[in-house]
């Protein structure tokens, strides 16, 4: 492999967690929208709801899906 192969590697592993992370807000947005049951949003972000209850991202996930609540209203 080169450098530069070994670059975008690199750069697709630290980026498809922020990806995940910052998926909640648009699925949040559906299930509120669809009405749909969010059993399945819980299942799928469970890592991200202990990041919430565990670290100091609490707020700032909170202010991220309250604002992709809002889009929803």
């Amino acid at each position: 492999m080169d450098k530069q192969s070994n670059a975008t590697w690199i750069c697709a592993a630290l980026s498809l967690p922020l990806i995940y992370l910052f998926s909640i807000g648009p699925v949040v947005f559906v299930v509120e929208k669809t009405g749909r049951s969010p059993d399945l949003l819980v299942r799928a972000y469970t890592p991200v709801i202990w990041l919430h209850d565990h670290t100091i991202l609490q707020r700032p996930l909170e202010g991220y899906v309250d604002f992709w609540q809002g889009l929803s209203r």
